[in-house]
Parts: C-alpha cells; sequence; structure tokens
C-alpha cells in the first residue's frame, strides 16, 4: 500500500475534530406553502417534516421501531405530554385509544397527540426561557427559527438547554445516543411557519424554506487551508518515553523514531486534498474547516465514513472501484451493514468462486467487493470471503448491507419463496457484519464476523410480524412459526430464532445463517436446514 497513503489515513485519526458539526441536513417536505415567499406553513407542515424523518420507509402512522410507534415515532412519555397516556404507563383513553395497537390503528389520534406534544413542547419552550434563541446565528450560519427550535425539542429541554449554555457547541451532553448533535435538529426544522402553535408573528423566516431544504447545502466560502500538520507533529516528536512505565519506555523509544515527520504530514494532507472523495465531501469540509485543527485528512477519511443514521458515505465512484481505494489508501468505505464491520482490503479469490457468477446473473448491479478484512476479534481475523453489498432484490432489506456472497444467495432464494409464499416484501434488519464472537461460545467467531449472517426483527407483507411480539402475541407466534420460518429453514443452512435464544439472553429476533448447520427452530417443527 503507497505509504502516503497509509500516512494520511493515520493522520485522519490523530486529530481531535468535532464528530458532528451542525450540518443542515435535513428532510425536505412538500407540504403548503404561504404564497408570499415559499415558507412552510402551520403546524401540519412542520410534522410532515418530522414524519418525513421518523417514519417514511418504516410504515408511515403503522410504523413501529423499538418503543417509538406511528407517524410521529412517538413514545411513552411524549404520549403523557399529550394526555394519552398516564405516567404509570397506562392509557387514558383519549378518542378511544386504550393500547399501542388502538394507537397505531388511529391516524386521527395520532395526528392529535403529535399537535398536543408540539404545544408542550412549546410550553417548555418558553418556560426555560429558549425563545430568546430566535433569530441568533448558528456555527453553522443558519438563524434559528420557532420551528428549528420545535424540532430541538424532540432531544428534551435538557439536552437543548445544554446546547445552548455551551455557546451552540456538540458535545455528549448535547447530543442523542447516536451522536445527532441538537444543533443538527434545528437545522432541520428550521424555515416553518408555526405561528399557529406559538403565536407569535414569527413567519419561520432565517431557516431553509419547505421547497429548498436541501440535504447538501454547503458553504463554499470556507478557508480550506490544512493546518493540523503545525500543532499534531511537534506534539508527536514531545512525547516524553521516559514517563512510560518501564515496561513500555523500550518499546517507546524504538518506535518513536518511526512516527510521522514535518514532511510526511504535509506530503499525506497534500495526497489527501488530490485524492478523489465520498459523497459526504461538502459536509465533512463544513466540519473541519469551521473550527479544529482543519485537515484535509479528515476530510477524506469522513467522506467515507458512516453517517449518524447508520448510512455509509461511499459515492457511486468508490462503490463501483472498491479495489483501486482499498489498494491505494483512499478510504474503502463503510462495510458494516449495521453490525459495525469497517472497510478493507481487497485481495484474494472467494471461497465459491461461482456465487459471484450466479447471483450477478440474477442481480446484474449487485456491488461485488472481493474479500473483506473487518478487522479482528481477539487475535483472528474477520475476513468475509466474497462480499458483496446490496439491499435485497426479492424482499427489500431496508438498506444496503455487507455480507458474503453465499448469505446474499441464501437472502435470495429465501425472499423469492416467501414472497410468493407468504406475501413478504420488506424486512427490517439488525444488520450482518460484525467483528465478534458467538452469543453462546465468545471463543469461536460469530458467522457475523465473516459476513455469514443477517439478524430480522421484523417482516413487512401481507402480515406484519413483529419478533418482539413472539411470546405476547399468538397470531404473530403462528405467522412466524408457522409461515415464515419453514420457508427460512429450506433456504438456509443455520436459523436461530426467540426458541434457541430463551435461555441465550432473550433475544427476539431471527438469526439466518449460511454458514454453520444445526438449528434448534427448525428442529422444533421437524424442519431440517437447507441452504
Amino acid at each position: 500500500m503507497n505509504r502516503i497513503a497509509i500516512l494520511s489515513a493515520l493522520l485522519a485519526t490523530c486529530i481531535s475534530i468535532p464528530a458532528f458539526a451542525q450540518s443542515s441536513s435535513s428532510s425536505s417536505s412538500s407540504s403548503s406553502s404561504s404564497s408570499g415567499g415559499g415558507q412552510c406553513t402551520g403546524a401540519q407542515a412542520f410534522a410532515d417534516r418530522v414524519a418525513k424523518s421518523e417514519s417514511a420507509g418504516s410504515g408511515n402512522y403503522q410504523a413501529r421501531n423499538g418503543n417509538y410507534y406511528g407517524r410521529y415515532q412517538m413514545g411513552q412519555s411524549a404520549l403523557v405530554e399529550a394526555g394519552y397516556m398516564n405516567r404509570s404507563g397506562g392509557f387514558t383513553g383519549t378518542n378511544g385509544v386504550n393500547s399501542w395497537g388502538d394507537f397505531l390503528n388511529n391516524p386521527s389520534a395520532q395526528d392529535d397527540a403529535y399537535g398536543k406534544y408540539l404545544q408542550s413542547n412549546w410550553r417548555q419552550v418558553k418556560s426555560f426561557g429558549l425563545d430568546k434563541y430566535v433569530g441568533q446565528t448558528m456555527p453553522n450560519g443558519e438563524t434559528i427559527t420557532e420551528s428549528g427550535l420545535m424540532m430541538s425539542m424532540q432531544f428534551g429541554n435538557v439536552r437543548v438547554r445544554n446546547y445552548f449554555n455551551s455557546g451552540m457547541q456538540c458535545s455528549a451532553a448535547s447530543s442523542d445516543g447516536n451522536g445527532t448533535c441538537v444543533g443538527t435538529y434545528i437545522s432541520r426544522g428550521n424555515g416553518i411557519d408555526i405561528s399557529d402553535v406559538t403565536g407569535s408573528n414569527s413567519t419561520g423566516a432565517g431557516g431553509n424554506s419547505c421547497n429548498n431544504k436541501n440535504e447538501n447545502q454547503t458553504d463554499n466560502n470556507l478557508d480550506k487551508t490544512s493546518k493540523t500538520c503545525q500543532p499534531t507533529i511537534p506534539m508527536l516528536q514531545a512525547i516524553p518515553c521516559e514517563k512510560y512505565p518501564a515496561a513500555l519506555q523500550g518499546f517507546c523509544q524504538r518506535y518513536k523514531p518511526l512516527q510521522m515527520n514535518m514532511s510526511d504530514c504535509q506530503k499525506a494532507e497534500k495526497y489527501a486534498e488530490s485524492a478523489s472523495k465520498g459523497n459526504r465531501e461538502n459536509e465533512c469540509s463544513q466540519q473541519t474547516f469551521r473550527r479544529g485543527t482543519s485537515a484535509w485528512s479528515f476530510v477524506l477519511a469522513c467522506s467515507f465514513a458512516k453517517t449518524d443514521q447508520g448510512q455509509t458515505g461511499n459515492g457511486e465512484e468508490a462503490k463501483n472501484n472498491y479495489s483501486k481505494y482499498a489498494k491505494n489508501g483512499g478510504s474503502g468505505g463503510g462495510g458494516g451493514g449495521g453490525g459495525g464491520g469497517t472497510g478493507g482490503s481487497v485481495t484474494g479469490a472467494a471461497d465459491d468462486p461461482k456465487c459471484i457468477e450466479r447471483l450477478k446473473a440474477k442481480i446484474p448491479d449487485i456491488k461485488v467487493l472481493g474479500q473483506l478484512n473487518a478487522g479482528s476479534y481477539q487475535g483472528t481475523a474477520c475476513t468475509v470471503p466474497s462480499a458483496v453489498r446490496y439491499r435485497g432484490k426479492a424482499v427489500d432489506l431496508g438498506r444496503e448491507l455487507t455480507m458474503d456472497c453465499s448469505l446474499a444467495e441464501q437472502w435470495e432464494n429465501f425472499g423469492e419463496a416467501a414472497k410468493g409464499g407468504i406475501g413478504l416484501t420488506k424486512i427490517q434488519s439488525l444488520g450482518t457484519l460484525s467483528c465478534r464472537g458467538q452469543t453462546t461460545s465468545s471463543a469461536k467467531l460469530s458467522a457475523h464476523a465473516v459476513g455469514k449472517a443477517i439478524d430480522v426483527s421484523i417482516f413487512y407483507g401481507s402480515t406484519t410480524g413483529d419478533t418482539s411480539q413472539y411470546y405476547s402475541n399468538p397470531s404473530v407466534k403462528q405467522y412466524l412459526q408457522g409461515q415464515m420460518l419453514p420457508i427460512a429453514c429450506g433456504k438456509f443452512r443455520g436459523v436461530l430464532g426467540p426458541v434457541f435464544y430463551v435461555n441465550r439472553g432473550g433475544y427476539k429476533h431471527y438469526h439466518f445463517d449460511s454458514r454453520d448447520k444445526g438449528t434448534t427452530e427448525c428442529g422444533a417443527i421437524g424442519v431440517k436446514p437447507g441452504g
């Protein structure tokens, strides 16, 4: 591998730059706009924008993700604020809603609950004096509007207050569990006239209009001068080996001379500036060239990295020429497929060379990655023999996932049979590639570590099978065990599920495996695994 490319990648890991800046990414809404200037108008326009971000593609009013339900992904605390639940977790019966099932099946109740939730949130904005920030400028140059504040209240007032009390800086205290900053949500919500909720004369000006909200909005008037080498290299050179524990001093003295020097750093930055980058280049430039020790190495690595939504930032050119970037040092992109894997080298032959040939005949545009190194676990390499990346053809995987060709082939065989047999059209996956040990024996690599397993939590189609309801809803159990499972057992080498996991962590999902035979699930219904 090119030495400068290696140095560029290493440099990117040495730079301390906030992981998330207040980018202006958002979902645009096609809701009503006022005739005056194209601004979004009304609480419904705001609600539509939230829905497009929260539940689009996952069921709309029927959407369920963990403990969040419906078009606006409302949880218990939100329904308490709206008066639909009490603080002990019981439903109040408002609009005939006495259960989560009632709530999912009542769109008008969901709209009503969300409207009341917005009113409650604005009362909190006023009570904590947060409305004084309307009209102020954020670090990304946007002007804060009432709707932006309202969107940020989905984080809860504590994180919002932490954000403003820190001078609008992103930190763990002002971000959610996925690392998304309050400022990001302010940007997403900016520009809607919600005076029908707030009672003010605000028109929502300052943010982007609904029709012009742009996920790739950038400020190209940035000083894009690299400033990382001057502070970073002296700091590396000043590492005091004598202050290390005695057992490590020899190691430090041996390898310190091999560290990057100023010339190496400058060459790495020059390389990173000229190298082709992923489709997050503009967003990543905003992060580093607005603050900190700005660096092209950071932009290069970040442009191919996963976003806070779990999606990879690979540009189409990089996706279609994966080996070029892996071999020449450009980031190979996120190969995790939601399971925590990483990009890696592309060398060697597949363990079944004919697999790719068969799969491409069925799915010509599938991305072929070759042999993929996904890291190591307890000293053992996690290597996917013949990696591919795609979203599924017969049955939608919900997002692009990286997996071994053998798993993709077995998934397509299952999808074709399940689509025709039980009307399955889409699933919600918990991920594929993850460099880790087995659930039952951590000393052994999991099939996930080599891209040969996928975990599924929800099956969508003519019937919805949510695995979290396996033991609580007889009809769901009957669908999963009586209809879905016989098909899966005939197509995958191994199938694990609620029966297997009942005494092994109690996980309520299905694990489909193209590597390991032997399964409790298929044996329970008298079917031998296929694959």
